[in-house]
């Protein structure tokens, strides 16, 4: 893997999220953790769901989860 990054608190926002993503330039040698509140409060949680999906079935590297399960 060559860089490691996380996230959180994405809240539906598709349009952040991307240019983030090209920000970054975030590739499938990278990893990604988004730890929770992927969706809810912006309007385009289906959006954000359908891109992460899509990632993960073209190999891209990413781990969802949440602050509760990390840290117990």
């Amino acid at each position: 893997m060559k860089n490691k990054y996380i996230l959180s608190d994405i809240h539906g926002c598709t349009k952040t999220f991307e240019s983030l993503l090209k920000n970054i330039n975030f590739s499938r040698e990278d990893e990604l953790f988004i730890l929770g509140d992927y969706i809810n409060r912006g309007s385009n949680s289906k959006q954000v769901i359908d891109l992460i999906m899509k990632m993960e079935s073209l190999k891209y590297n990413i781990v969802l989860k949440t602050p509760k399960i990390l840290f117990k």
